[in-house]
Order: C-alpha cells, then sequence, then structure tokens
C-alpha cells in the first residue's frame, strides 16, 4: 500500500522561528500524509444506489475510525449531496410580496392542544401608510406559503405594533392621538376596542387559545375571546404579584413575558427576577408555580422551555443557563438590547443583527448563520428545530446530534454510471480519504448492487476461533430479497439466512390450534394459544439454542373463542390483559385476582358502535365512529385521557404515539404528556392509507385506482418528518398491514398477493429502497400471523411456525468449524466462494479471503517427538529449555504427568518464602539494591536477603511516585498546596538528604528522564526540556529551553537522542495506534521541530487482512531501534523502527517492520485506567482485566523458539482482586531472574524466581520415554503425549591417516585444479571481449 509524504521547504530566519515556535510547529506538521484504512471499511470505498427523489444519510461520525471533530470536504462539487454541520435545512420557501412593503411583526398561532407553537403564521406589514394582515388559509407542514394578504382599516395617523391570532380574528394593537386600541379584524369587518395607554414604547402581544397578554412595563393584562368580543379578564401588576411572592419590595418592570402552551405564563424582569405563574379561569385568580431571583441584575433577554424546566438569560457580558436547578454560566461574551435568545431542546440560539450563533449547553458554539436581517425567529423548544423569517424567505431547519455530521445526497433523476466522490477529513497529522460511488437506478429495478467491495469485507474483523457466534459481518450487496449461498470447503460450513426456524418444546398437533398471538412486551417472549376445546393458555418463553423453552402462566378452561380480529387486542402492564370490542362494549379482561387465570375485568361501554382496539406502549386505543378514545388502564381504574376525531389510527407498542387519519390528513399526537399534536400533513391525493411505525420512520401505504404506492417517513425529528423515499410496490395485489405484527420490530409486516400467491413481505425502512424488502414468505391462505420485536409466529391449520427475523447482518451467518481444525498463527487467511441471489438475478462469489483469528484460547500439541542433545561433562544431572515450539495456546501451567520417574519438570515460575510491602512506586536502585515509596517512605531493599532500610520523608510533602534516578539524585513527584512538584532526594553515606529546590505544575507529571545535560518532563499536554547547566542536583539553576506540544488523545512516549545528528526525538503512540515522531535540536535560536507519522493499525490491517475493531493501543516501549507495541483486544507487537535524519532535525520513519507477535488471551481486555504493561530485563508483562479480577502474563522478548506461530507467555498469574494498580516488577540479580507481583495478594509484593522456559531434568545419561503433559488455561485442560529423546552427543570419528592413499588421487587436489583451469579461462575470455570493445569503439570514432 502506498504511503505518500508531502514534504515543504519553508526558509525563515532564526530570529522568526524563536519567537514563532507554535506557527513553525504548525508548519512542519504539514508533512501530511494521504491516509488509507480511515474508515470502518478496509479499501475505504463504500457505494450508494439510490432511486429516484430517495434521500440517503450518511452519518460521517460512524465511517471514519478517528471520532474526534474535524473538517471534513467533499469533492467534486455537486448538486447531488448536501452537507449538514450540524444544522439541516429542511425546507427553504419564497415570501412573495405583491409590493414592497415593512414588515412590522410575525406571529405563530399557540394553542394548548400542540406540543409547541403551531404552523400558522400571521404577518403584519405596512406600505404606503397602509397596514396590512397576511397569513396562510392553511396550516404550512414546514415553512408558511402566505396566501391571503389584506388591508387594515385602521385609524387615521395611526402607529401598529403588534399582532395576534386568536380562533378566526386578527387582533392588532395600534395607538393615535385618541390613545391605544384593538384594531379587531373579523373577516371583512374590522372593530375598534380602547385600551389602556402603555407608557413606554415597549409593546408586545402573545396569545394561547382565546387569551391575549398585553405587555404595560408595569403590568400585564389578560384578555380572553368571548362570544366573538374581546374582553379583560384580569390585570397582572406589582401589587398583585407582592401579594402572590410576600416580597413586599418587588416591582414587575418587564423585561419580557411569555404564554406557554401548557398555560403557564413567565416573566423576567429588570432586576433579574423570573416570575412563573398561571391564570385559573374558573376561580378567577393567579396562581404562582415559581418566583426566582436570577444571578444577573441586568438582564437583556430570556426563554424558558416549560417541558425540559430549562431558563436562559443573556445580559451584557453573561449567559446563564439553568437545567432543572442547576445554573452554569459563561462570562465575557458581548451582547447588546436588541439580542434574543431562544431555548431548543439541546441547544440555545443567540439571534443578533446579522447572525444566529448556536450554541449547545456547555456554551460551545457548534454553528453560526450569516443573516441579512434580523428578522423574526421562531423557535420550537420541544424540539432541536426552528423557523426563520429574513423578509425575504421561510427557512426550516433542524439541528442533527451535536458533532454529527450528515452527508446527504439525493437526485431525482437517474444516474446510470457512478459518479465518484471523495470526502476527505483533515486531522493534525494525516489526510483521510473515503471514496463513494453514487447512482440513482429505476425504483423496480431488480439487478443486486454492491454496497461495499466484496473483498475483505464479509467478516471484517475476522472470524474468532474461540468465539465464533460473536462475528462482525458486513453484507456488501444491496437488493430486495436477497440470499447468500456458500460453497463448503474444508475449514468450515457458512449458511446464511435472515430468519431462522425455531421450535417450541411442548409442540403439539397443529390441528388442535385454534389461535395463537404474541403479547406485545419488550424484551421477552409471550404468547396465548387456544385449543379446540377453547381453553386458552399464556407460555412465558426463553430462546435457548434454537428452541423456545416456555413455562405457563396462563391457563384458563372453556373460554370465549378468540379470533383474529380488530376488535381483539392482548397487552401486558404488569398483568396481561384481553380487550374485545361489540357493538358498543369493551369486555376487558385480566389475570390481576388470579395470575393463572383470566377473568372479566370490567367493562367499558362507548356512545357508538367500536371499529378498532389497538394498544400504544401505555394507553388503550378505542377506535368507534369516527372518533377515537384514548383509556389509561389498570387493574383498578380505567380512565378516559384524550379524545379526538379520528377515521383511523396506528401506533407502535413501544411507543406513546399515535398517528390519526381524519379527513385527508394525517397527525401524530404525543399522547404520553397530556396529548400534544407534534406534526401533521395533508395526504389529498389517495383513497385509502394505511400507517406502519418503527423506529425513526413509518410507512405510508397509500392506494389510488388500485395502484398501492409506498412512502417511507423518517420521523425522528419530530417536528419535521419527512420522505426519505418510495418502495417498490408493483406486482402486488390486496396489500394490507399485518394486523397483529410490528410490535417492538424494525420491521413492517405487509400481506400481499402475488401470481396467485398469499405472501408475507417483511420490509426494513432503515435500508435504502432497493434493499428494503428483507424477506419473503409464501403461507397458506388464513393463516394467522403474529409478530412481536424478532419473533415471528405462523398459525394454520397444516403447521406452526416460529420465526427469529434476524435484525443484524452478522446475526444472519452462521459457522461450523470443522472438529479437527487447529490454528497455530493468530492469523490465517482462507477462501470462501458462493453466489448471491434473489428471486431474478444471482452472482457468483469468487474466492473471497476470511481470516481465522486465533486468541490462545485453544490448547493443542504440534510436534510428536523432542530431541534434546548435551555435551558430556562429568555430571549426571541435566536440564533442556522446553520452550514454546511444541504446543499452541496460552498454557498457564504445564504438569508433567504421573510415571515418568526418570524425567522432572522445572516451572517457570518457583514462589518463594520472601515477600514485601506493596507499592505502586518500585524501581531498581543499583545492581544489588531495590527502591520503594510507600507514602512518605523512602525503602531500600537488599535483593540478595531481602533486609530493608527505611527512611523518613517530610510530612509536610504527600509523596506519589518516583520518576527518575540517576546516580545517587532519585528524582520524586509530590502534592504541596495543590500542586505537583518534583523535588530531588539525595542518598549519600547511607543517608538521605531533600534538597532545596523545586518544579512546580500544575498537573499530573506522567514521565520524567534525563538525557545528556537535559532533564525532560511530560505534564499535561507539553514534554517541557530543562538545561540542567551541568548541576543536575541544583533544581533551582534548571533553565527551561523547549517546550514540545503533543496531541490531546491518550497514549504513551519515550525520548531518545540520535548523536550522529544531535537530534532528540519524542516518539509518541496514542489510543488509536498512530505513531508520531517530535524530531528536535535543542539551541537558544531553534525551538521547531519536525512531526513524521505512521499509522500501526493500519499496517496490521494491511498485512493481517482483517480489522479488529476492538484494538486499542494502550502502550510503547523503545529498545535501541525496536518498539513494543502493546494492544488491548489483538496480540502485541515488536517492530523494527527504522529513523532517517536528513538534515538538522528532518527525521523520517523509513521502515517499520513486523518483527514479534505476542499472543493475546481470548476476549481478555488490558484496562486504560491503570498502568497495564512492564518491561523488565526482556520480560514484557501484560495485564488483562477479566471478568473477576486480572490476568497477568509474562513474555520473553528474547525468545527465538517458537517459529510458527505468536510468542506466548512464559508466565502467568492471577488475581481475583479488583486492585487500583496490579504490580508485576521484574529485575536481575546474579544472572537470575526475579519477580515482585501483588497478584496474589493486595497488600504485598510476592517473591517469585522466573525462568524465560519451562525445563525437563534427568539424572541418566540417556532417555528415550513416551511423556505425557498436561496443559491448562482458565479455559481448557488438554493432554498432550510427546516422545522425550535425551542422549549425549557423539562426537565425531577421528579421520583415518591412510585414507587418502587407499581411495587414490586427494579429493581436495581434484578442485583446486579444476579450479584453476576455470579461473585461467575466464581471464581469457575477459582479455579477449576487451580488444574486440577496443576495435569497436576506435570504428565508431573514425566515422565522419
Amino acid at each position: 500500500m502506498t504511503q505518500t509524504y508531502q514534504k515543504f521547504n519553508i526558509n525563515f530566519s532564526k530570529t522568526y522561528l524563536f519567537k514563532n515556535k507554535q506557527i513553525m510547529f504548525i508548519i512542519l506538521s504539514l508533512l501530511t500524509q494521504l491516509s488509507y484504512g480511515c474508515s470502518v471499511w478496509t479499501n475505504d470505498t463504500f457505494y450508494i444506489t439510490a432511486t429516484p427523489g430517495e434521500i440517503v444519510d450518511i452519518k460521517l461520525d460512524e465511517i471514519f475510525r478517528d471520532k474526534n471533530i474535524q473538517q471534513y470536504t467533499i469533492s467534486p462539487k455537486s448538486e447531488l449531496y448536501s452537507l449538514s454541520n450540524p444544522l439541516s435545512l429542511i425546507q427553504q420557501s419564497q415570501y412573495n410580496q405583491i409590493e414592497p412593503r415593512e414588515l412590522i411583526a410575525s406571529k405563530l398561532y399557540k394553542s394548548s392542544g400542540y406540543l409547541d407553537i403551531t404552523n400558522q403564521i400571521t404577518i403584519l406589514s405596512k406600505a404606503q401608510n397602509k397596514y396590512f394582515i397576511e397569513y396562510s388559509s392553511l396550516m404550512f407542514e414546514n415553512t408558511p406559503d402566505i396566501d391571503v394578504v389584506q388591508q387594515v382599516n385602521v385609524k387615521e395617523d395611526s402607529i401598529c405594533y403588534d399582532t395576534v391570532q386568536v380562533d378566526l380574528l386578527y387582533i392588532i394593537e395600534c395607538n393615535n392621538v385618541d390613545g391605544d386600541y384593538f384594531t379587531i379584524l373579523n373577516k371583512d369587518q374590522v372593530q375598534y376596542m380602547a385600551i389602556i395607554n402603555s407608557q413606554r414604547q415597549q409593546r408586545k402581544l402573545d396569545q394561547l387559545d382565546k387569551f391575549i397578554l398585553r405587555n404595560l412595563y408595569y403590568s400585564l393584562e389578560l384578555y380572553q375571546l368571548q362570544d366573538n368580543q374581546l374582553v379583560l379578564i384580569s390585570t397582572l401588576n406589582t401589587e398583585l404579584i407582592r401579594q402572590l411572592t410576600k416580597d413586599d419590595k418587588f416591582d414587575l418592570l418587564i423585561v419580557d413575558f411569555k404564554f406557554h402552551t401548557n398555560q403557564q405564563i413567565t416573566i423576567l424582569n429588570q432586576k433579574g427576577q423570573f416570575i412563573c405563574l398561571k391564570y385559573m379561569n374558573q376561580q378567577n385568580q393567579w396562581e404562582l408555580y415559581e418566583y426566582l431571583q436570577t444571578q444577573t441584575t441586568l438582564p437583556y433577554a430570556y426563554d424558558y422551555s416549560w417541558k425540559y424546566l430549562q431558563l436562559v438569560i443573556i445580559s451584557d457580558k453573561i449567559i446563564y443557563l439553568r437545567q432543572i436547578s442547576t445554573w452554569t454560566q459563561k462570562d465575557n461574551l458581548n451582547f447588546d438590547q436588541n439580542n434574543k435568545v431562544q431555548l431548543l431542546q439541546n441547544y440555545i440560539i443567540i439571534q443578533k443583527l446579522k447572525s444566529l450563533q448556536i450554541l449547545n449547553f456547555n456554551f460551545k458554539e457548534i454553528q453560526s448563520i450569516d443573516i441579512q436581517t434580523q428578522g423574526f425567529l421562531n423557535s420550537y423548544l420541544a424540539f432541536d428545530s426552528f423557523l426563520f423569517f429574513d423578509y425575504q424567505n421561510f427557512y426550516a431547519y433542524t439541528i442533527n446530534q451535536e458533532n454529527q455530521q450528515i452527508l446527504r445526497f439525493q437526485s431525482n433523476q437517474l444516474i446510470n454510471e457512478y459518479q465518484l466522490f471523495k470526502i476527505q477529513k483533515q486531522t493534525p497529522y494525516k489526510l483521510c480519504e473515503i471514496k463513494c460511488y453514487y447512482k440513482v437506478v429505476n425504483i423496480a429495478t431488480k439487478d443486486i448492487y454492491q454496497q461495499v467491495q466484496v473483498s475483505n469485507s464479509f467478516f471484517k474483523g475476522g472470524l474468532l476461533l474461540d468465539e465464533q457466534q460473536s462475528l462482525q459481518f458486513t453484507q456488501p450487496f444491496a437488493g430486495q430479497n436477497l440470499k447468500l449461498e456458500f460453497t463448503p470447503n474444508q475449514f468450515m460450513t457458512v449458511q446464511f439466512s435472515r430468519s431462522k426456524k425455531v421450535e417450541i418444546l411442548y409442540a403439539g398437533d397443529p390441528k388442535n390450534i385454534i389461535y395463537r398471538k404474541i403479547i406485545p412486551e419488550i424484551g421477552q417472549t409471550s404468547f396465548i394459544e387456544q385449543n379446540n376445546d377453547l381453553q386458552i393458555t399464556g407460555y412465558l418463553c426463553n430462546l435457548i439454542e434454537q428452541q423456545f423453552q416456555c413455562k405457563t402462566f396462563i391457563q384458563t378452561h372453556d373460554f370465549i373463542k378468540l379470533l383474529d380480529s380488530p376488535l381483539q387486542t392482548w397487552f401486558a402492564q404488569f398483568y396481561t390483559y384481553l380487550a374485545i370490542g361489540k357493538d358498543k362494549n369493551i369486555d376487558l379482561y385480566c389475570n390481576c385476582n388470579d395470575q393463572f387465570q383470566i377473568s372479566l375485568l370490567t367493562t367499558l361501554v362507548m356512545d357508538s358502535n367500536i371499529k378498532e382496539i389497538k394498544h400504544s406502549f401505555s394507553y388503550l386505543l378505542i377506535l368507534v365512529d369516527q372518533e377515537l378514545l384514548v383509556y389509561q388502564i389498570n387493574n383498578s381504574k380505567q380512565r378516559l385521557v384524550f379524545r379526538h376525531l379520528a377515521e383511523k389510527v396506528y401506533t407502535s407498542a413501544n411507543l406513546d404515539q399515535v398517528w390519526i387519519y381524519q379527513k385527508k390528513t394525517l397527525y401524530l399526537f404525543d399522547i404520553s404528556d397530556n396529548t400534544k399534536l407534534l406534526w401533521f400533513t395533508y395526504l389529498k391525493d389517495y383513497d385509502d392509507i394505511e400507517v406502519g411505525v418503527t423506529q425513526n420512520q413509518f410507512l405510508l401505504l397509500a392506494k389510488r385506482d388500485n395502484l398501492y404506492q409506498g412512502f417511507v417517513y423518517d420521523y425522528q425529528n419530530l417536528k419535521y418528518a419527512y420522505i426519505s423515499k418510495e418502495l417498490d410496490l408493483s406486482g402486488y395485489t390486496e396489500l394490507k398491514l399485518c394486523l397483529s405484527c410490528n410490535s417492538n420490530s424494525q420491521f413492517i409486516y405487509l400481506e400481499a398477493y402475488k401470481n396467485g400467491n398469499h405472501l408475507l413481505l417483511i420490509y426494513r425502512l432503515d435500508q435504502i429502497a432497493i434493499n428494503s424488502l428483507f424477506i419473503q414468505f409464501t403461507i397458506l391462505a388464513n393463516s394467522q400471523i403474529t409478530s412481536n420485536e424478532q419473533n415471528l409466529f405462523i398459525t394454520n391449520s397444516q403447521m406452526l411456525s416460529q420465526y427469529i427475523i434476524q435484525n443484524q447482518d452478522s446475526s444472519s451467518i452462521s459457522i461450523e468449524i470443522d472438529q479437527n481444525y487447529q490454528q497455530v498463527k493468530n492469523c490465517e487467511i482462507i477462501k470462501l466462494s458462493g453466489k448471491v441471489s434473489n428471486s431474478d438475478k444471482n452472482q457468483e462469489i469468487k474466492d473471497v479471503p476470511i481470516s481465522l483469528i486465533n486468541r490462545g484460547i485453544n490448547l493443542f500439541g504440534i510436534v510428536n517427538e523432542l530431541n534434546f542433545n548435551y555435551e558430556k561433562d562429568g555430571n549426571n544431572s541435566h536440564c533442556f529449555d522446553l520452550g514454546q515450539s511444541w504446543y499452541s495456546g496460552q498454557a498457564f501451567q504445564i504438569d508433567l504427568q504421573q510415571g515418568n520417574e526418570d524425567i522432572k519438570l522445572q516451572k517457570t515460575l518457583i514462589k518463594q518464602q520472601q515477600s514485601i510491602e506493596y507499592s505502586q512506586s518500585i524501581m531498581e536502585y543499583d545492581n544489588n539494591t531495590l527502591i520503594q515509596l510507600i507514602s512518605n517512605k523512602i525503602i531500600f531493599i537488599s535483593k540478595e536477603d531481602f533486609q530493608i532500610t527505611e527512611y523518613q520523608l517530610d510530612n509536610q510533602y504527600q509523596f506519589i511516585n518516583i520518576l527518575y534516578i540517576q546516580s545517587n539524585l532519585i528524582y520524586l513527584q509530590l502534592i504541596f498546596n495543590k500542586q505537583y512538584l518534583i523535588k530531588l532526594l539525595l542518598f549519600q553515606n547511607s543517608q538521605i538528604i531533600l534538597l532545596n529546590g523545586q518544579i512546580t505544575y500544575n498537573y499530573y507529571i506522567k514521565k520524567a528522564s534525563l538525557i545528556n545535560n537535559y532533564f525532560f518532563v511530560w505534564v499535561d499536554l507539553k514534554v517541557q526540556i530543562y538545561n540542567m547547566n551541568n548541576e543536575p542536583e541544583n533544581l533551582l539553576n534548571y533553565a527551561l529551553v523547549n517546550d514540545i506540544n503533543i496531541p490531546l488523545q491518550e497514549g504513551s512516549m519515550e525520548i531518545q537522542y540520535i548523536q550522529t545528528n544531535d537530534v532528540y526525538q519524542i516518539i509518541y503512540l496514542d489510543e488509536g495506534c498512530l505513531l508520531q515522531i517530535f524530531s528536535f535540536q535543542i539551541s537558544q535560536t531553534q525551538n521547531a521541530h519536525y512531526n513524521s507519522v505512521r499509522d500501526i493499525g493500519e499496517i496490521l490491517r494491511e498485512k493481517l487482512l482483517y480489522d479488529p475493531q476492538n484494538q486499542i493501543c494502550r502502550n510503547l516501549f523503545l529498545q535501541k531501534n525496536e518498539i513494543v507495541v502493546v494492544i488491548s483486544g489483538t496480540p502485541s507487537y515488536k517492530f523494527s523502527l527504522i529513523i532517517q535524519c536528513q538534515q538538522q532535525n528532518i527525521c523520517d520513519i523509513i521502515e517499520l517492520n513486523l518483527l514479534s507477535e505476542y499472543q493475546q488471551y481470548g476476549k481478555s481486555y488490558i484496562d486504560r485506567k491503570y498502568p497495564s504493561s512492564y518491561l523488565n530485563e526482556n520480560i514484557l508483562s501484560i495485564i488483562y482485566q477479566t471478568d473477576n479480577g486480572y490476568d497477568v502474563l509474562l513474555y520473553d522478548l528474547k525468545s527465538q523458539n517458537n517459529k510458527i506461530g505468536p510468542k506466548l507467555a512464559i508466565a502467568h498469574s492471577s488475581s481475583l482482586f479488583k486492585q487500583s494498580q496490579l504490580i508485576s516488577f521484574v529485575y536481575s540479580y546474579k544472572e537470575q531472574l526475579h519477580l515482585l507481583t501483588s497478584a496474589d495478594n493486595i497488600q504485598k509484593l510476592q517473591h517469585y524466581l522466573l525462568r524465560r522456559s519451562p525445563q525437563v531434568c534427568v539424572d541418566k545419561e540417556s532417555v528415550t520415554q513416551d511423556v505425557k503433559f498436561l496443559l491448562r488455561n482458565s479455559y481448557q485442560e488438554k493432554e498432550i503425549n510427546i516422545k522425550l529423546k535425551i542422549s549425549p552427543k557423539v562426537p565425531p570419528s577421528p579421520p583415518d591417516p591412510g585414507s587418502d592413499e587407499k581411495r587414490g588421487f586427494p579429493l581436495w587436489a581434484i578442485l583446486l585444479i579444476v579450479g584453476g583451469v576455470i579461473l585461467l579461462f575466464g581471464i581469457g575470455i575477459t582479455i579477449w571481449c576487451c580488444k574486440k570493445k577496443k576495435e569497436k569503439d576506435d570504428l565508431y570514432q573514425s566515422i565522419p
């Protein structure tokens, strides 16, 4: 895989470099490589095959590996796509003025029946001293369509300020020389109503239902429309509020007020006091809900969300936000009194003169919109949506989830050839590029298309041999009702099915079963069954190995006969209920009194005949003639909570949202909170409709002239639902929604007929249109169909069928590995072949590479015989390293079975009697001594006999750890006055001295090291470099000479010095496996550094041909020209690192070659919270976290005896304790390795002797014996039989002095003579060739 480096040669003066080191860092970082492997697809390529008009959204943060927020670039520019960042423009419509007019006010009508303001707009405008009311004659869906402009005859010389709509009346506040008055427009008639004069220019009207609020600054007037007349019913003034708040110093002095759709009124006054109250109309009194002194005394504007209890206020320099009871603020801003603020569900909009600024609730600006005029902004507080009117256009916007940028493709025309678009994401160190191919095909196509490249896409995470069910399968094809078939091979059998048939253990004769219905419940499977004897039985089931194992929870004899009817529905709310409708009555049955018996609870009587009964998540929905009744049901009470005119009603069992169809209009209501209208759309063009609901999408099944159309709406943003695609339903007849399906499911079930066959069609609405027909079943007529979540039951007189519908690609695949298959390597590549097909087309699949992953679980032998020879040395006892080349798998314990008296086994880990106190900070002080820091004590430990010498440190400090040791100077990190310090401890003459001087930081010090005369400190996001001025013991004399900024991402670091170039290097590996090397020289005039980058994850993906999804680089170790990378989720690796430096500090990574891999262990992962690996004496300790504790695996980096598979652990210890930090410290003493570990005891460091390999020892001169080794890990134990041969080396026989004479002429003489002849022949040929060449050259030179 080619990698391109772009290098820039830039010349600056030394002074410029010194003063602008930050700029220089950025410029040098432009040595950017075009990086591959940036996406979740192996080859960074995907395909979109859409249909005309289809909207396809790509969430960019989900397709790039790097989740950090960066800027995306799409090329080439095209009208085929748009990029939301994160604001999405849903619709834009033009405001058509017949003549130029001054726009004075714009208001949306408010109704308490809506969750937010309604889609009815009123505009007050002025032209040539005439006033006009403009409005839409119908409610608009997304943006207004002003189709009525009506002149208003106001009094002479009037100025008008504001307007509201109340029912069909338009109320306008005006003023002339006679005083203030309302102009009331009722169709073509105008009335005037005198009102109290306002003493200030500030005017505002607000409205809810039939009520109007008018602002007088010192008071609020409340009007009500009664019998088409406007009546002042109350005045809210300072005196009244003082009585309500019991605050005698309160002054109203209104800054702003709002009328909310829950009938509450909020006010913010000039002193920053916030009031929430409500007018109780029947009692003719005000009720106070909240009185609050906010944190500002000079507010400019506010907004309040009653649904989410959010309050936002802006003042001159500060923005305040309260969420429920928690206040936050941001200072040093700049607002003026004309700025406005409005809330959305998750965002804040600041409206300024020339911009709209969108902030999140942490006050971070996520986007800004430039506007020409201040315009009118209407936010929908219960959603992340708003409507903006800039005097020329209306804009309907929605905001995506924060940090989520969506690339949207749409074309109304066919595009026959794939169009290439490149999606690039620039990070500080690399340019990531993804290729997207886009085409648009006919909606009725039956062809099979690609979604991603077939190669390497099937199992991108590889197939785990020890956990085959957790595979990650990606369907690379798109098409209707696709099937995959794989050709069996010698390694495995692979099967694909989007539905799996399962059995019920009790299954009886289907002829006796007349009724089955799944009860819609989230997270469990229960169903009701009725037999010929009218006995009903309820079963609660668990799916275990493709079988439903069920227990009975209801059994009732001689029950009424149940039918598959819209007048009967089952639902569960703590108890199990059955509602049966007949005529005007609903009999409600329940197992409330006897949980095993179901009996009549009550009968609900309606005013008209019942047409249909449904159940949402919490409510019973009853459709009678032209009306929907919503009941809240429990075992003791049944309460009507909502009613609405309706012809049809639809819902889902996991939502409290209902779709109501009435008079060619489809409404979406939220019935969970006082029943509010969320959205609506007009459907004038269809004879009939049905609605099928899934999460975030719903299907509108429309019928016109006996033809069916299926439109998929995206309603993820509830305020702006839109058609995302149309489904191809051509060729089907008698289409209808499955009556008892679509509950808690991602699927839509349709029944239809085609070519005389009765079909069940299962659609996934979240797929592209050509991929939406998920499964097709042919079923018998009169079959009962019922579903919930992934379960589908089909019942008829001939058979009972149960299916699990697989909602994920990965669960559609089942793999059976050959039982005899054994794998030594971590990754082996095999090839799969097969075909993909649907009812019309098929394609071959050839040689698809699949990576089989061995994670070290399986134990088995790989040799039958081990031979050892030794030189005779007079000793009878000899030991031999067994190594790892004779078995595969992580063997935590190796034992020699009984019966092998001549052979003894020496293990790698031998527990000793000694232990020392636990400490997180332990190092080698010198060849004979260890050093520990425990609390405020320094402890020296003799390696020979574990004798300790303890010294008390100064108690005014809190000592944390030992950072570095240089000779007798010990660098310590400590805390003093909430700051982190580095201090020096001098140890000489068996005494310790805490030296004067310190280096102080505000952050924890992660690493410190000393190279030459420089001291390096990694703290926060910098490496600070100090010149020690040849006085390492004097911290006061350390001079800071350089700061190197390092990446924001968590990672690990090493520092090295390249003497030949006088270059220092910081080697940094982040958790995303990006390796960066910062090269720099230390001088007074040159502070710039050069950055070279390589992606280790990309190198591994290229070499191993699989893409582990959970791969995280946890640690980095540097050893001369090699690095060891410790990884969670895959093996760890050792690479050779070759760096080439050119002039000054321009150093690039030339080669990064994989040398060794160190086997992982199953699904264990490496925790990031504490140090998870250590490297000492070429022993790598990796601490894996398990469900119960930790596994500590020790690897020998020097081992060369495993040539086939990955290096295995030489030793293992486990801990059943969740420790704050597990210690595994290896050191050497007198050529013997030792281990101190806290695995056994969290309060101790236990001492072990450590060998690099287990050994077999014998006391005989020769042994030939069949031995049996027992290998164990936490998953398996396996016996391995090996023939072991041990014998002394046989010395070669001495040569016979007369052998040459006996054999004739000596061989060496013959070889010598032949070699001489060949040499002389070669010399002769060379001389002849040279002579001929000279003659030829002379000939060329003589030609004129």
